[in-house]
């Protein structure tokens, strides 16, 4: 047996190394620095399943073996295995590992050896851990443990070992319904961006990094309906999602396919410590913010003004400039700093034409907002169509014999989609243009919505291949953003996911965003959660933003109503500690009255009691835009800063009864010695147990509770 694993530190053992051992030069134990925790211990398996003809063909077998061992100049160690899998797939395996061994990365190939394209239908590469015996072990989901349908992506062996697991798909939405969303193809299998695989002391963070492709990280139960002969692959290659990564699945004769990094990343502790594991992974990828970053406060119109659907006679009515004034009116008074213009401002939404008839020129409107009312601006544009505007060269074309494009749109409630082909080149060039003209007026921030992926278009006269996949739209309303952002590199701009637009992500967080001009955008949507506020997070949706705050430091984007709040504003103070792009809105919510009447009793109450809490909220502000997150639990968030010691601790009480609550802070986190005096902003006990500082308080009934510790009490004074 060969053992491949980093060296010693300083003469002594490095307890987050890997072990990587080999027989007859195929991977078959992944292991713990001392060998005491074989996260895998059986053979590595390698499997691609391809089409000739009609027929399916299944290669496991390997052959034609061969191992190489070097290191390059920067001490890192790379071990390659090559061989083949029947006649016609060639793959090369490449292990990194640093000197000091803290994590091992693996690369996998594929090539087509044959002389005909070669159509594959799966692939299932990975480490294997026989699941027999391993009682209190757990597969937890990174960076979803929580995903916004409630499902709990954390599965005991015995859950494994009895098939109780599913992905989270757009199961519900009426497109997946129409079937303008497909199945997906992963129903025998578990996909996410990364994994823990963990015995609740000591884990290993199993994640996939891919930026230049859709690709998960896959995880599979094999072995059939004996339990002692179940095993769970992970790591490795595995198709998911609508056959991702699409790329992978023809491979013209002679040509090679290399996916994504696995990274394979030890660590003890907590799920908060394997999270933090995946956060500084990405962030070291440049998947983050800028130590600058400063999200603006950000005022949503929509909930007073309402959505019109681009009818021109209710835009004339409801979405004016007196309108927009007062909503102005309403920002500055409890403290925003962006107006964000929801649908209305265009002609029609899709056309992304300002309406200079009704609302004067975007440019005066900026300067208005900006000397009057001390606002910045930002605007909402789509990448669909509501009305049959465009020639119908630039819609989509569904089916290879039939061009029917711009005959009807899409239905779904009060909505009409007319469904412009992303990849059309004169559709994107108009989409560029048009957005830059109103970007270039002066605003700051922009969301791109409603840019599902409605299925491959086949024509023939869009410049792009035929027929197009979810992988092509992506990167076409990726590209039409970067083009504007080249003319306008200080706007900041949200993505809804390209794929599947609202509630899950088809898209990994990470996928092509940074802050650079070359990314495709800056930050995610958060979720579709701006309507029944406070019920989504109490019947959990609302849990997704503490994981997605545990696991990435990619800056999300939400506005909230105040109307659908309670009186302790619970969800404000929620996504104001989970989402570093925070906006709100709707002093009187009236595009949905009903919401009012549930909801709140007293308007001006609440009003009140949301400008008291701005007030505390922007006092605060560097540390829950820009400051790093920990999860002490659901109910406990904490918030530092680099560059102080203290913290702001966020407590929730999500039950309908008071109870006392205690929280242990470390020490470490405060950055202050343990027995160390500590100042108190908020009704609390504090004393000392061990390495950790007690927190304990009463929680009234649905309510938050802010806490803030140490120097950051100077902080929130100014001083």
């Amino acid at each position: 047996m060969a053992v491949f694993s980093g060296a010693t530190v300083g003469g002594k053992e490095n307890t987050s190394r890997v072990n990587l051992s080999f027989e007859n030069q195929v991977p078959v134990k992944l292991c713990s620095s001392d060998f005491s925790i074989p996260w895998a211990n059986s053979p590595y398996r390698y499997c691609v399943i391809y089409k000739q003809g009609e027929e399916k063909v299944t290669e496991e077998q390997v052959s034609n073996l061969s191992l190489s061992r070097t290191t390059d100049g920067s001490g890192r160690n790379h071990i390659c295995i090559e061989g083949r899998l029947g006649s016609v797939i060639g793959f090369r395996q490449e292990f990194v590992q640093p000197a000091q061994g803290e994590w091992l990365e693996e690369v996998v190939t594929l090539k087509n050896l044959s002389e005909q394209e070669l159509k594959i239908v799966d692939i299932k590469f990975g480490f294997r851990r026989a699941l027999d015996g391993l009682e209190g072990w757990r597969l937890i989901a990174v960076p979803f443990r929580v995903t916004v349908d409630t499902q709990v992506h954390d599965y005991s062996v015995k859950d494994l070992m009895a098939g109780a697991y599913s992905n989270s798909d757009q199961k519900e939405h009426c497109w997946t319904k129409q079937k303008v969303w497909p199945d997906t193809m992963d129903k025998d299998r578990l996909r996410s961006e990364a994994w823990l695989w963990t015995n609740g002391e000591r884990g290993v963070l199993i994640g996939k990094y891919n930026n230049d492709h859709i690709e998960m990280s896959v995880a599979q139960v094999e072995g059939g309906t004996e339990k002692t002969t179940q095993s769970l692959r992970f790591g490795g290659v595995g198709l998911c999602l609508y056959n991702e990564p699409r790329p992978a699945t023809r491979l013209a004769a002679g040509e090679s396919f290399s996916f994504g990094v696995t990274r394979y990343e030890p660590y003890t502790g907590v799920i908060a410590d394997g999270y933090d594991c995946y956060k500084k992974w990405l962030d070291s990828k440049g998947h983050g913010f800028p130590a600058d970053y400063n999200a603006p406060l950000t005022w949503e119109v929509l909930y007073d003004v309402g959505w019109h659907h681009s009818v021109q006679e209710n835009l004339q009515k409801y979405y004016n400039l007196e309108t927009l004034r007062g909503e102005a009116r309403k920002a500055k008074e409890v403290g925003a700093e962006l107006l964000y213009l929801d649908p209305g401002w265009e002609t029609c939404e899709g056309v992304n034409v300002w309406d200079e008839k009704r609302l004067g020129k975007a440019k005066d409107f900026v300067k208005e907002m900006k000397e009057k009312f001390g606002l910045e601006v930002g605007f909402r544009t789509v990448g669909h169509v509501y009305r049959d505007e465009f020639p119908h060269k630039w819609y989509c074309q569904p089916e290879a014999d039939k061009d029917e494009r711009g005959k009807s749109g899409l239905t779904t409630g009060k909505r009409v989609y007319w469904r412009t082909c992303a990849c059309c080149e004169d559709w994107r060039k108009d989409h560029v243009r048009k957005m830059t003209d109103v970007a270039e007026s002066g605003m700051k921030f922009m969301m791109h919505d409603e840019n599902s992926w409605f299925g491959p278009c086949y024509a023939t006269d869009h410049g792009h291949t035929e027929p197009t996949t979810p992988e092509d739209h992506v990167k076409a309303l990726y590209s039409a953003i970067r083009q504007m952002r080249k003319s306008c590199p200080e706007i900041v701009v949200e993505a809804h996911d390209p794929v599947w637009s609202w509630f899950m992500r088809y898209l990994p967080v990470y996928f092509q965003q940074g802050f650079g001009l070359e990314a495709g955008y800056q930050e995610n949507w958060g979720f579709e959660m701006m309507w029944d506020c406070i019920q989504g997070l109490l019947n959990g949706s609302g849990r997704v933003f503490y994981y997605y705050a545990m696991g990435t430091d990619i800056p999300v984007y939400l506005h909230t109503s105040m109307i659908t709040d309670n009186d302790n504003l619970l969800f404000f103070w929620w996504v104001a500690s989970t989402v570093r792009h925070l906006g709100i809105g709707g002093k009187y919510h009236n595009f949905q009255p009903s919401m009012r009447e549930k909801y709140c009793q007293d308007v001006e109450k609440r009003w009140a009691e949301y400008k008291k809490q701005m007030k505390l909220y922007k006092s605060l502000k560097p540390y829950f835009v820009r400051g790093e997150f920990y999860g002490l639990g659901e109910e406990a968030h904490l918030h530092t800063l680099k560059e102080r010691s203290g913290a702001v601790l966020n407590l929730y009480n999500l039950s309908k009864t008071a109870k006392q609550k205690e929280v242990l802070v470390p020490a470490e986190k405060l950055k202050v010695k343990a027995g160390t005096t500590v100042e108190l902003y908020g009704e609390a006990e504090l004393k000392w147990s061990g390495d950790n500082l007690v927190v304990s308080t009463t929680m009234e009934a649905l309510a938050p509770k802010v806490l803030v510790l140490g120097d950051a009490v100077k902080f929130m004074q100014g001083k």
